[in-house]
């Protein structure tokens, strides 16, 4: 998986590990680091149920969930720590967590004018065929429609090394998807997007 780095934080390590050769090895230094990660490439809705170009979009609008067949697993992780920290570094570091700051739908073909608001749910694999909660990943909404660039911030944190781990650990079969849901009404060119997270990967150096 090819990962953006929007900060690295060598500059923080390297003060890090020079605090640790001057005051020893008792507990460790905090690391903060913002990665991106794609999560999906070119999808795009083509079942609005019922609901033709032009008809009324709401909530209730049976829209299919788009299978995230992609979600990382541990290897990626590591992948993503030794970008950010370099390899080095990535030895000595214990990932807590990864903070799910953002997510960004951007439109490659048409765009989300016709849509006055746009929300996303993660639906886990369900554990041994029974569904498990959804998790809220963020509303946006513009009565003048959503343009070609949507932005959504989960209103509860969201640790999404956690989501890694419970996916990664369960046997089901099924993959985790994201549930769309939408208001305005359907477009007559539908778009197509991709969608990437942003994520501040946190934990401690030890040494």
């Amino acid at each position: 998986m090819k990962l953006r780095v929007l900060w690295t934080g060598k500059w923080a390590v390297l003060a890090g590990l020079c605090v640790f050769a001057s005051v020893g090895c008792s507990g460790g230094y905090p690391v903060s680091v913002e990665v991106s990660i794609p999560v999906i490439t070119g999808y795009t809705v083509e079942d609005y149920g019922d609901a033709n170009p032009g008809d009324i979009l709401t909530p209730d609008t049976d829209i299919p969930p788009v299978p995230i067949c992609t979600m990382p697993d541990s290897e990626e992780v590591d992948e993503m720590v030794r970008d950010a920290v370099g390899g080095f570094v990535a030895g000595l570091l214990d990932v807590e967590r990864l903070e799910l700051l953002d997510i960004k739908i951007e439109t490659v073909e048409n765009d989300f004018n016709t849509l006055t608001a746009l929300s996303m749910f993660y639906e886990p694999k369900p554990v041994l065929g029974v569904a498990q909660p959804a998790v809220d990943l963020g509303e946006a909404g513009s009565e003048t429609g959503l343009g070609t660039t949507i932005t959504l911030e989960p209103p509860q944190p969201v640790d999404f090394l956690e989501l890694i781990e419970d996916n990664e650990s369960n046997p089901w079969p099924d993959c985790p998807t994201l549930d769309v849901q939408m208001t305005g009404t359907v477009p007559a060119m539908s778009p197509r997007w991709d969608v990437s997270v942003r994520l501040r990967m946190e934990g401690h150096i030890s040494l």
